[in-house]
């Protein structure tokens, strides 16, 4: 399936650095008034048995309000305080206060996707895509990933109407099942914005009425005063998926919006069918406490690791094994199954691989000069800082890929395919008319 498509602004500030800075307590202005009442309005009526549906940001916050870096922001640092399923900010304090934008709620999903951490209206730290499944129990190894739906961010909407039949792998491979045609799930409309369909049972979410606490009382009112105020637009099609809930395996459809994603479980009790998955709770471990940054290379040098100099290899099977610094200079290599491989560091100079999968691969640092690859496919790829000078790629496909720092400038492109790639000077093919031709100036990614 052709992937990925990013609806937001091209990075054109790298920010140097290793890591974000940790939460520093501060002083907030009414954050804490605004931040309270904006719960109260949708989320008061749950905690309170008034409403039974699922929580819109969660029974509590997770975190006190804290500073996070902001370049627009008064001081460069706005507040935000952390729920379950999102993160409440507030921006420029000198905006409307009655306005319902007043307070927003970040395009966190956006971030755990591209890997494009935002600190401005145009300034972005780059950071690995999260590796943190979208719906369902963390430890499911089968489940979607963020990652997973960036690589499907370009997939043609479907049409009003249309019956939701598509499933997605952990892998991104999407597939028609027609036994979900008895589900009886449709479309709803299509968001012109981005050009993605939404399911029928997230749109009437997003348009619905309960009961809502505003002026003191419990009244019935449209629970989102728009319909994309918490979800934002949809960045993804609706797909369907096996995901582990508590253990116990259950058919859950999913989709991703801007800011949040919405799963559908037809086994659970109507009231509770559509949820708002833990976005904040995932964004928060992806910014603070996972490995999210590019991963400094091995201490060997390229070529010092496993030796397959001059090899012949005739489908060698690769997958998720340790080759980094392995020298494959001067080797033929037909067929060869990366997948997963870390190959950071690895030296391919001079070799001849013929249709190589690297997929989900690490090749931070790899080395490929004056190397001919036919056709090798590059999905979901670290390819930081890789060197390709004088190398030949005929028929490459870019995936998902990140090319921040590679060294391309000098090899031959022929008939490349790029999608929802991060080219070497740190912006986005999609960005760029779907591609990195014209992007091959190297910035060098955050150190880690």
């Amino acid at each position: 399936m052709i992937r990925s498509r990013i609806p937001v602004a091209i990075a054109l500030l790298i920010l140097l650095v290793s890591a974000v800075s940790p939460p520093v307590l501060a002083d907030h202005g009414n954050a804490a008034v605004v931040f309270e009442s904006t719960w109260q309005r949708t989320d008061l009526p749950v905690a309170s048995g008034e409403a039974a549906r699922t929580w819109i940001w969660g029974p509590n916050p997770v975190t006190e309000i804290i500073h996070e870096p902001y370049v627009e922001s008064e001081g460069g640092e706005r507040s935000v305080q952390y729920y379950d399923k999102a993160r409440m900010e507030v921006t420029l304090t000198g905006a409307d206060q009655d306005s319902i934008w007043y307070v927003t709620n970040g395009l966190l999903v956006v971030e755990l996707m591209t890997g494009r951490l935002q600190v401005g209206d145009d300034s972005f730290e780059t950071r690995l895509p999260a590796e943190v499944n979208v719906a369902g129990d963390a430890a499911d190894p089968f489940g979607p990933t963020y990652r997973t739906m960036s690589l499907v961010m370009d997939e043609p909407p479907s049409a009003p109407g249309d019956v939701v039949d598509q499933r997605i792998s952990r892998s991104g491979i999407i597939s028609i099942d027609v036994a979900l045609d008895d589900q009886a799930v449709t479309i709803a409309a299509v968001a012109n914005q981005t050009g993605h369909a939404i399911a029928r049972p997230f749109w009437d979410f997003m348009n619905s009425t309960g009961v809502v606490y505003a002026d003191g009382n419990y009244v019935q009112g449209s629970l989102f005063e728009n319909p994309y105020f918490a979800t934002g637009l949809p960045v993804t099609e609706p797909y369907w998926t096996n995901a582990q809930v508590g253990g116990e395996t259950m058919l859950v459809l999913l989709q991703c919006f801007e800011r949040r994603c919405l799963t559908y479980t037809p086994d659970n009790a109507p009231e509770w069918r559509v949820e708002a998955g833990n976005v904040g709770l995932h964004y928060r471990f992806w910014r603070y406490e996972s490995d999210s940054q590019p991963q400094p290379p091995p201490d060997c040098e390229p070529g010092q690791g496993a030796d397959y100099a001059a090899a012949e290899l005739r489908q060698p099977t690769f997958i998720s094994q340790n080759l980094a610094c392995a020298n494959f200079t001067g080797s033929t290599v037909t067929q060869g199954n990366f997948a997963e491989a870390d190959l950071r560091r690895a030296d391919f100079s001079q070799s001849i691989l013929t249709q190589p999968v690297f997929r989900n691969t690490t090749l931070d640092n790899a080395v490929f000069q004056s190397a001919m690859l036919d056709q090798p496919i590059f999905d979901g790829a670290s390819v930081i800082n890789a060197d390709f000078d004088d190398a030949t790629l005929v028929l490459p496909v870019f995936f998902g890929a990140n090319l921040l720092g590679a060294e391309m400038q000098s090899a031959e492109f022929v008939m490349p395919r790029f999608v929802n790639t991060t080219c070497p000077d740190s912006t986005n093919s999609d960005d760029n008319g779907g591609t990195c031709l014209n992007n091959l100036e190297p910035i060098p990614p955050p150190v880690p």
